[in-house]
């Protein structure tokens, strides 16, 4: 098992030796369309909050706003590049992934069904292509820290 371990650390230590920071000014293809799916979560929890009713419509109201405060802090940290940002945009995703699966298997409107398919995979799309974008950004940070010290 020690071995196993040590031959994936190598092949992990290459993976990030040969990893391109980003150069100033550039923005990966993918951030603004993960942008773009946090402000169209955002605005599915809009409308969920709106719509809330029942005996629990204002908690379900406050949490949703909430969200998407956190959603939109995320989404703009995001489109600036910033690590931290892009953390809690994988995070955001990879909920929206395990939410949307959990919607899908106690969907009750046939109607739903396109969305509810579509919402975790381009969730788990987008997820997957911005962990590369959190690497390069994370290697960018590291150099300017070291070539400030």
């Amino acid at each position: 098992m020690t071995r196993g371990y040590a031959r994936a650390e190598e092949k992990n230590q290459k993976v990030r030796e040969e990893l391109e920071p980003l150069a100033p000014g550039e923005r990966p293809r993918i951030v603004p369309w993960a942008v773009l799916w946090l402000l169209v979560i955002a605005a599915g929890m809009i409308y969920s909050a709106i719509a809330a009713d029942g005996d629990n419509a204002t908690g379900t109201r406050i949490s949703n706003l909430a969200m998407v405060a956190l959603i939109v802090v995320s989404a703009a940290g995001t489109w600036q590049l910033r690590y931290w940002a892009i953390l809690g945009t994988q995070t955001i995703l990879a909920l929206a992934v395990v939410i949307g699966f959990i919607a899908l298997m106690s969907l009750t409107k046939a109607w739903l069904l396109p969305i509810a398919i579509g919402q975790p995979i381009v969730s788990g799309l987008i997820f997957y292509r911005m962990v590369k974008v959190m690497a390069r950004v994370q290697k960018s940070e590291r150099l300017r820290h070291e070539s400030s010290t």
